[in-house]
């Protein structure tokens, strides 16, 4: 993506729903995470902007970890749905997960499996329910992952939810009400302080004009024209990977503090500097 810095937040003149983000040390991860409501019940997951299927832990379990929520029960929801294997959705799966749909029987539903780098993984029916983000945003038919068998470094989070590129992430499913466009501000890991999760809002306010790369620094900015800064360039410490397909993993221990902006469609990213941590 390409990179922005933004001297101000989120415009909240723009369509957005702020939903709270705390450290997940009190449910033994060192993830962040967040509550949201799947069919009526509320469902602490972990925030993931690197994965796209968001998903929870399903009863019947076949192997799950133990949570701290009770486990979401498909039975007892009446707009609970699973996704046929012959969907859009199912076809899907293998550009999201790096695995294909399996179709199961009777009905022919469409069943996933997602493995992550850590050996953690998750595997069950591709479903759709009715989500709610904060207090009033409800997005109807959200397709997710009812996870059968799972387990791995999740703590005792209820799951997961994917804030990825692909058709399947929540920015994805989201993007008539949002635009594509996420941000999120990491607290410290105190339990009791808490940041936040802003889908939608403004990303294109408080850019500054690009500069030429310095060595191997190539986000650059040209700043002569500001006269809040003595310096005529700045580089953020980013260099670009060697190869298109590498990954780039930039650690949230390093992003505290900040305002971190996604413009999926736009494919910008940006920084601003904010105090994310209030009680």
């Amino acid at each position: 993506m390409k990179s922005i810095i933004s001297g101000r937040n989120i415009d909240d003149s723009v369509d957005s729903t702020l939903i709270p983000l705390t450290s997940g040390i009190r449910i033994q991860t060192l993830n962040y995470i967040v509550t949201l409501e799947l069919g009526g019940r509320k469902m602490t997951v972990i925030v993931d902007t690197g994965s796209d299927l968001s998903w929870v832990q399903c009863q019947p379990c076949k192997r799950c970890y133990n949570q701290q929520d009770p486990v979401f029960n498909p039975s007892t929801s009446p707009s609970y749905q699973t996704v046929l294997c012959s969907s859009p959705a199912c076809q899907s799966l293998e550009f999201a997960t790096g695995n294909s749909g399996v179709c199961g029987s009777s009905p022919p539903t469409c069943n996933y499996v997602v493995n992550y780098g850590d050996g953690s993984y998750t595997g069950g029916e591709l479903s759709m329910e009715h989500l709610n983000l904060g207090n009033s945003t409800t997005v109807n038919n959200f397709i997710f992952g009812c996870g059968r068998n799972n387990q791995g470094l999740f703590g005792g989070a209820s799951g997961l939810v994917g804030l990825g590129r692909s058709s399947l992430s929540l920015i994805s499913q989201t993007s008539a009400m949002f635009g594509g466009v996420f941000s999120y501000c990491l607290p410290i890991t105190e339990a009791e302080s808490s940041g936040s999760l802003i889908m939608g809002g403004n990303s294109s306010r408080g850019r500054f004009p690009s500069a030429p790369a310095f060595m191997i620094l190539d986000t650059c900015f040209n700043l002569s024209g500001y006269q809040e800064t003595d310096a005529s360039q700045v580089c953020l410490a980013v260099a670009s990977l060697s190869y298109e397909n590498e990954v780039g993993i930039i650690g949230n221990y390093q992003q505290k503090n900040q305002r971190v902006i996604y413009d999926t469609k736009g494919s910008m990213l940006g920084f601003a500097a904010e105090a994310c941590s209030f009680d």
